[in-house]
């Protein structure tokens, strides 16, 4: 466990954006994740107490001064165009040497290395900067060790990265060094970010030049919207690149960056001076910016801001949002019929906010002019592509050489890296809510526990499997028995993984809600997820336990008073109970309504004919699974021409040589049957299928998925877990 480690950031007139509110985003992102703790404190300094930066709004900051120094781990200077000014200034690079002095460790930013090297901090070790200035530093500074292949290096306590977004990799590496891997991946993934692990990986190495003109005869006219605790690098890496694509000859944005109060709070970075929230409509808007941040939910329901979001789209020729910016709008109904996106992490709590057509696997979308994107980082790919599509493709991978960022480069921003991550993160803060909440009330917390399976129903299956080739099937613990089902393979059959799965879901226990009080804390974990504590917290529309556990985080955080009833270990148990029964009802409500809807499917196709496998012998014939249609039933087999053999496991003919194993393929025929109002569907044996009958995998599975669709036009996808 580290200390407190106390982080000064270095701002001064014409810094540049992405070099701060990059690595920035990732210290204050990395700083709630609860490995952190928190431990991290940010702390900007300019001289003055204010500084400017390259197209973007004053940044208020505190003084920088002999005070400074006293509270300062790590020192991150950051680069700009402001730089050349600065390597003349005697008195600032005097500070600069006393801070260095103090630090632990010295980080640098694109041309912030420069400051470093004017200050003498670097004489005689490797360094690295940005790519478009690197010949004229490594000139000015030949004591240097000047790498020019590198994303960035380390020499001793002093960090060097290439040029702007080559910082974010850098504190990427910083914080794996500090709190460990898993916890630096966590934090980049929370950005959406992909991360480069290795600095000798330079693909900015050769700049490419590029002959850009400005087509337009004047400023576009850019509307940025911040309001308290908006993300950093959603508002600021965006500017970045609007702002590069100006002094690359593009086009020039006139930047104007508004609010509701004239001095507002960025999440975990400075404040920032801003124009009126009112004067944002006034005057032709070009392109109107929303980012995203945790006091999105805030301003939704804020009548003032609402009102002016709208005058606002109602004038802009384009609309882009960066994560949760497109709640705002979608709370305005502004988005109806639409395809947009958001974050991942709180996709499912975004997608609330108003009516539209929620994309989760996209890095962007586009429905006309709202450009909407997903979290942190897919906004500045997000601007790049905007630029592609109205500027061309020059000025996009001009905008993206000249900050060396690597950007998502596909055409309709569907291929994400991230969008596997939504059920990971949700499971992320469901765990430490359950953390949080039992730390502050152990009696009465609400968590769920999912107790080991049932073991003599795994022997039973370890004994099938084990008949069918399977030696190796283990479940001493979930890590075994999670091994195993990754063993459970045979390349001449690609059914057979599924079918084990499915039977091993049998053999598990139903998970249920419970009272921390109530329950040893030995029997507080959750097998099915590898977790020690588990709640639920997110997806509030599924869940009768969300209301009782968010009331409880909101008192454990000290933003709301405990009601009494949830005081009581015994109100709680009860509770608790009736939430277990309520969901077990669900359950069986959705089983029945599934068998209604494969009767109404069958009833409108008429009799079919498909593949099925045989998953269990049962006394009154087999238990099947038709992978064609998604559904399982069971098939009688007359007893005048069929020998069950239940503890066995197979069907032996009597009028011929025919015997079915476990695992075998047959042909079955499908059928409604509405006998007596049953409405159930029957089906029958009709023979075993030859090996080279047997139907492909991925013909099956596209068929099913199809079969789906048609089946439960109307279905919800439900959570796993």
């Amino acid at each position: 466990m580290i200390g407190s480690v106390a982080i000064v950031v270095v701002l001064f007139d014409d810094y540049e954006l992405l070099d701060v509110y990059g690595p920035a985003e990732l210290l204050a992102g990395c700083n709630v994740l609860p490995a952190a703790k928190g431990q991290l404190k940010l702390r900007f300094v300019a001289s003055g107490g204010l500084a400017r930066p390259t197209n973007g709004p004053a940044t208020l900051a505190e003084p920088l001064d002999d005070d400074t120094k006293s509270e300062c781990d790590v020192l991150l200077v950051p680069g700009g165009m402001g730089t050349r000014k600065l390597q003349h200034d005697q008195g600032f690079l005097q500070q600069l040497r006393v801070l260095a002095a103090e630090a632990t460790l010295v980080l640098s930013v694109c041309t912030g290395s420069l400051l470093l090297a004017a200050a003498g901090l670097l004489d005689g070790k490797v360094a690295t900067t940005n790519k478009r200035a690197f010949i004229d530093i490594a000139e000015n500074w030949p004591k240097v060790k000047w790498q020019r292949t590198a994303r960035w290096c380390t020499d001793g306590k002093f960090y060097s990265s290439s040029g702007v977004a080559a910082g974010i990799d850098l504190t990427h590496f910083f914080l794996k060094e500090l709190f460990g891997e898993k916890v630096a991946k966590m934090t980049a993934k929370c950005a959406e970010y992909v991360h480069n692990d290795d600095p000798g990986e330079d693909p900015f190495v050769h700049s490419k030049t590029f002959d850009l003109k400005n087509p337009f005869g004047k400023p576009l006219q850019l509307v940025v919207v911040v309001y308290d605790q908006f993300e950093m690098w959603d508002t600021f890496g965006p500017l970045e690149m609007f702002s590069m694509a100006n002094r690359l000859n593009g086009p020039a944005f006139e930047v104007k960056v508004v609010a509701e109060d004239f001095e507002t709070k960025s999440f975990g970075g400075p404040w920032f001076q801003c124009e009126a929230l009112a004067s944002g409509a006034e005057g032709d808007i070009d392109l109107l910016l929303l980012p995203g941040g945790i006091g999105t939910l805030r301003e939704i329901y804020n009548p003032v801001f609402s009102k002016a979001i709208c005058a606002m789209v109602a004038k802009a020729q384009r609309v882009m949002t960066v994560c949760t910016g497109s709640a705002i709008l979608a709370s305005q109904n502004l988005l109806q019929n639409r395809k947009v996106t958001t974050n991942k992490m709180s996709f499912d709590l975004m997608a609330l906010f108003g009516p539209a057509d929620w994309v989760p696997s996209a890095r962007w979308v586009r429905d006309e002019k709202f450009w909407t994107s997903s979290g942190v980082s897919a906004g500045t790919d997000l601007s790049l592509a905007l630029m592609r599509e109205v500027f061309g493709a020059d000025l996009a991978e001009a905008a993206a050489e000249a900050t060396e960022y690597v950007w998502s480069k596909d055409d309709d921003g569907s291929k994400d890296p991230f969008a596997e991550s939504i059920p990971e993160l949700m499971l992320l803060a469901n765990q430490a809510v359950a953390t949080k909440i039992l730390n502050t009330f152990p009696m009465f917390g609400v968590l769920r526990r999912h107790p080991p399976p049932k073991d003599d129903q795994l022997k039973t299956l370890q004994n099938l499997l084990a008949k069918n080739g399977l030696e190796n099937f283990h479940f001493g613990s979930n890590k075994e028995l999670s091994d195993s089902l990754q063993r459970a393979v045979k390349p001449e059959d690609p059914f057979f993984n599924t079918l084990v799965r499915i039977m091993t879901t049998r053999c598990m226990n139903q998970a249920v809600y419970f009272c921390t009080g109530e329950v040893q804390p030995a029997l507080y974990s959750h097998y099915g997820l590898a977790m020690e504590r588990y709640t639920h917290f997110t997806s509030p529309i599924r869940r009768y336990a969300d209301v009782l556990v968010h009331r409880l985080l909101a008192a454990s955080l000290g933003i709301a008073t405990l009601p009494e009833q949830l005081q009581s270990k015994a109100a709680i148990s009860e509770q608790c109970e009736k939430i277990n029964v309520k969901h077990r009802m669900a359950q069986f409500a959705s089983r029945a309504s599934a068998d209604l809807h494969t009767f109404m499917f069958f009833n409108k196709k008429g009799e079919q004919s498909a593949e099925a496998i045989v998953m269990r012998i049962r006394r009154s014939g087999m238990q099947v699974n038709v992978p064609r249609y998604g559904i399982e039933g069971v098939v009688a087999m007359p007893e005048e021409e069929w020998e069950v053999r239940e503890d066995e496991q197979f069907i032996q003919s009597k009028k011929e040589a025919g015997r079915i194993d476990i695992f075998a393929h047959i042909i079955v025929t499908i059928q409604s049957d509405n006998s007596d109002f049953r409405n159930r569907t029957h089906i029958r044996f009709e023979r075993i299928v030859t090996d080279s009958e047997r139907e492909e995998y991925k013909d099956v599975e596209e068929s099913r998925k199809q079969v789906q669709k048609e089946m439960f036009p109307d279905l919800l996808e439900r959570e796993a877990n």
